[in-house]
Formats: C-alpha cells, structure tokens, sequence
C-alpha cells in the first residue's frame, strides 16, 4: 500500500522538475515552450493488476519540441494539446492544403522547374504564309518521255537455204512538252488542306524502214490475213499519245522531327489517255495499204500516297513523293485497213476493266516569304516517273486467209522526265 501512496508523489515531482526546465527554456529563447502529453506514463492499472509480475519496460525520456505557434500548457491538468500538421515555415505553401472541409484533402504539388515544356506532336506546316486568304496556285512545265511496249510496225525477213532472219521494227519516242495546273485551299482545321490538278500532256513517236537486198523483204505487222504482201519497200508509222489527269485530294503536312515533313494524301483520280497509231504500207506489186489504229482508255477511281519535304535550311529541301491508284476502266478499241480508197478489213472491240498507275516524283525545293509572311513562294525541280499498267490494247492477227486469229498485243505505257514548277500561296 505504501507503493501505491509514493506514485502520486513521485509524479508531483517530476511535474515539478519538468516545468522548472521549460520556464528556463522560454527564458533562453524567448519562445513558449510546447510540452509533450504526460497522460501516456501514467500507471491506469488497477492494484490487483499492479501486483502481478510485469516486465520492465524502459520509460522514454520526454522530448521537448520548441513551437513559436504554441503556449506553453499546464502538465498537471493533463489536456491534450492539438498540433498543426504543417510548420508554415518549414513546409512550402504548395504543400498547404485547404482544411477547412470536412474531407481530407490531398496535397497538391507544385510543378518542378525542369519539367519540360508542352510538345506539340504532328505539328501541321500548312498555310505557309500569315493571315492570308488559305489559297494557292500551281503551274509546272512538263518535259517528258512516254514510252510504250510493243509498238512493233513492221519486220525484214532474210531467207535463204542456209538460215532464216527475222528484225522487228519498232517507233522512236519522243520528247514532248506537257504542263500541269494545280489549285488548293488551307482548310482552317488542324493543318489540312486539298488540292486539284490537272495534268496534260501530247506525246509523238515515229518509226521508218525501207528494204534492201535481194532476200531481204518487209512484211506488215497489223494487217488481214488474206492481205499480206511481202513485196514491202518503204514503211512509215506514227505514234499519237495524249493524257490528260485529274486529281482531287485530300492531305495534311505535319512535322516528323525538326527538319522532315510529310503530307500523307488520298482522293480521287479520273484519266483519259487516247492512242492513235498509223501506219503506211507502201509495196512494189499491188497497192499500198494505210492501217490506223486507235486505243482509248477511260478510268475513274481511288489515288492515295505520301509527299516528304527534306529540310536542309536557308529555304531549301528535298523533296520526295509517291502515289498509287487503282481505276476502273472502260477500253474502246477500233483498227481499219484500207487499200486504194477501199476499205480492206475493220476490226473493234471494248470491254471494262481495272488498271494501276504507279507515280513517283524527286527533286529539290526552294520556299521563301514575303512582305510580313503575307505571299509565299516556291520553286522546284525535280524528275518524274510514271507507270500506267498495261495500256497497249491495240488486237494483232496472226492466222491466215483460212482462220484468222485476233490477240491484244498488251504492253505498259510509262512517262520519265523533268518538271519546272512555281507555285504562289496567299
């Protein structure tokens, strides 16, 4: 019993001590002193409880913490005390949180100084200029090459007892002038924008043969069978080809990177390529025959690809583009013979069906401002090639005066040259 009556005392003293230490603290610092709850070293258990053998466990020695928010509170009336869960002047404001609901809220951080800067993916290129009216126009000169297979006119045969020759003659192709016109508008939307052109170009071949030599003979190519002549002297053929192209699409140019942009483009494409082929027989027995040919080729359908803008400063880049289509088509074929004003033979045939054209285009660009980035230009030159897959529908008979045989002869029509254009954007 005796214990029990020496707790309260020894608590009375060491409450007794503890406020003599803080009282010689806020003289030192000039602060109230905040003092650390007491209540958890108390002995609640009952004397029954007290009396059974208890492990000693160490009491920890109070801490005192120096607040300059907090006055100094009476140990002996053991309240609690109420700490602020932030030090204003240890915690930065970011981090100071409304308290004032009733929910707990949750710190909000502030931004760190190295985070980076906000990045603009695909960042469109188009309209070039500033404030203008989102149009531009296109002209380009054309010099190209068309080249078709198997154009094959007329052949010298050798014959004799000891071999057999055969030397196919085919046209020259030409270089010829074409032009392709182009508008477009700026769509105020995101960078996109879509574009027309037409293209037209007239393109010519010619090809001439004469005999020579006892067993060397001409004999025409496209005739009936029951008018061959192998008494040929002097052939003649021309070779007529005229396109013309018209392209609608729609595309947007973006940035990949800092120095290369790419326009990724689909749309519409409508093609009319017209074919005319003549050529003059003339013989040394019997009359002379004038053969002419004509394919034409009407095709509507799907044109999708990629242009790229290689940049390489002070206005300069490189340019590279493809495209692909896919047309369905309508072929109207018609072949007529003709001798002395007569008419010799005549055939014609037309039929549907769908063709490819592969576009490729290289080169380089200059594009440059003007007056506040109002009016912008630009120049290129570059090389082109252009794939029309099999466009040669021209029929060839290769039977006799007994059984005639008629075949499409096939072969792709190809454009390669050089383009010169200059556009204006406002």
């Amino acid at each position: 019993m005796k214990k029990i009556y020496l707790l309260p005392i020894s608590l009375i003293l060491i409450s007794q001590c503890y406020s003599e230490e803080i009282q010689q603290l806020e003289q030192k610092s000039s602060q109230p002193v905040r003092k650390v709850e007491l209540s958890h070293y108390l002995d609640t258990r009952s004397p029954a409880q007290s009396k059974q053998p208890q492990a000693t466990l160490p009491v920890p020695e109070p801490v005192l913490e120096v607040s300059p928010q907090i006055s100094a509170v009476q140990v002996d009336s053991f309240e609690h005390t109420t700490e602020p869960l932030f030090q204003p002047e240890f915690t930065p404001s970011s981090l100071i949180a409304d308290y004032g609901s009733s929910s707990q809220p949750t710190p909000k951080l502030q931004p760190s100084a190295e985070t980076p800067p906000t990045v603009l993916y695909n960042t469109p290129v188009r309209p070039i200029v500033q404030d203008g009216i989102n149009l531009w126009f296109k002209a380009e000169a054309l010099v190209f090459q068309a080249v078709e297979e198997n154009l094959t006119y007329a052949y010298k045969g050798f014959n004799s007892a000891s071999r057999i020759e055969r030397d196919f003659k085919t046209v020259h192709f030409n270089w010829d002038w074409g032009f392709r016109l182009g508008t477009g508008y700026n769509i105020p939307y995101d960078g996109w924008d879509i574009k027309l052109d037409w293209m037209r170009i007239n393109n010519t071949a010619q090809g001439k043969v004469k005999s020579g030599g006892s067993h060397d003979a001409l004999f025409e190519l496209y005739v009936n069978a029951a008018n061959v002549n192998d008494t040929g002297t002097d052939f003649h053929a021309n070779w007529h080809n005229l396109l013309n192209q018209v392209d609608l699409n729609l595309g947007r140019e973006f940035l990949v990177g800092k120095y290369l942009a790419i326009r990724p483009n689909a749309g519409m494409r409508s093609t009319w390529i017209k074919q005319k082929y003549r050529i003059d027989y003339d013989f040394s027995v019997g009359p002379d025959q004038d053969v002419d040919l004509k394919n034409r080729f009407w095709g509507f359908g799907f044109v999708g690809g990629i242009d790229s803008d290689w940049r390489l400063g002070a206005g300069f880049s490189l340019f590279g583009n493809a495209d692909l289509s896919i047309l369905f088509g309508f072929f109207d074929i018609d072949e007529k013979g003709k001798a002395a004003g007569s008419t010799l033979w005549d055939v014609s045939n037309s039929f549907r069906t769908g063709r490819a054209i592969f576009d490729i285009a290289l080169g380089i660009k200059w594009c440059r401002t003007f007056w506040d980035e109002s009016i912008g230009l630009t120049f290129k030159a570059g090389y082109e090639y252009h794939h029309y897959f099999n466009q040669n529908q021209f029929i060839l008979s290769n039977g006799n005066s007994a059984f005639e045989l008629f075949n499409p002869v096939t072969g792709d029509l190809t454009y390669q040259g050089v383009s010169l254009s200059a556009q204006i954007d406002f």
